[in-house]
């Protein structure tokens, strides 16, 4: 009894230190995988060149519409190293059983951390005892996220776009497989959404349709179940556009019917 009070006692002390470094916005995990701590204060992240490269590139290729499933065996086919071989390699560790077998989670986990666009976020998972091991995912509102902590790897607006495409995921279209209509658009300069009318001036005179155009003009498209009209199948698609929303096309081009 006096054993199991102790470690109460002290896990109780353990956390209130926890919450007082978490608030006050201080790192409470090791750094994510490209990040590594900085040699000359270990309360600060810095970038690992290395790991920050496959991080953008698995987020550029969510954009481009592949899954995390696709983009696991794209980096396993490439031999990029996974986060545990790429710690042994560092490390000078022996190297796990499976250096590139890069699995469909880990891709998860990190298209979903914000800790990429430089911010930290502390508090996203608690444990109900400390017997139990087990960690407990706390809600957004419980989370406490402080911004420009460190530098960033990805752009918030990369990070935005795909959190949103993960939420508007769908069954995937052939057109989806191929990446036409995950378009992400911004200015290279001060990082703020184009305009919709530069885009158009920007596309003057294209002669041929191809994906980066579609990805730059459409957000996405809904496709719809056919239902019968009058006899006939009809078949209702809508088009979101960047910066402009849903355009109806049939009631801005096409007359009513009298009578209608």
């Amino acid at each position: 009894m006096f054993n199991d009070f102790y470690a109460k006692d002290t896990s109780k002390k353990v956390r209130a230190i926890k919450r007082a470094q978490g608030q006050a916005g201080e790192h409470l995990t090791k750094p994510p995988y490209g990040y590594i701590v900085n040699p000359t204060d270990k309360k600060q992240w810095i970038v690992n060149e290395e790991a920050a490269a496959v991080v953008k590139r698995i987020f550029d290729l969510y954009i481009g519409g592949k899954g995390p499933m696709q983009i696991a065996k794209i980096l396993k086919e490439d031999k990029i190293l996974t986060a545990k071989a790429h710690y042994a390699k560092k490390k000078g560790k022996p190297f796990p059983e499976s250096p590139y077998d890069w699995r469909d989670s880990t891709i998860v986990g990190i298209l979903e951390r914000m800790d990429y666009c430089g911010h930290t976020v502390n508090f996203k998972s608690y444990s109900k005892s400390h017997k139990l091991k087990k960690r407990i995912p706390t809600t957004k509102e419980q989370q406490a996220i402080f911004y420009n902590t460190h530098e960033a790897i990805v752009e918030d607006v990369v990070f935005e776009r795909v959190q949103e495409l993960r939420v508007n995921k769908r069954r995937p279209t052939k057109a989806d497989r191929q990446g036409l209509f995950s378009g992400l658009v911004y200015c290279v300069d001060c990082g703020s959404k184009l305009h919709f009318a530069a885009i158009i001036r920007k596309y003057v005179g294209i002669k041929e349709l191809i994906p980066a155009i579609v990805n730059e003009f459409i957000k996405k498209i809904l496709v719809h179940a056919p239902e019968k009209v009058d006899g006939k199948r009809v078949q209702k698609v809508d088009i979101v556009f960047n910066f402009v929303g849903e355009i109806n096309f049939l009631s801005a081009t096409q007359p009513k019917r009298q009578g209608a």
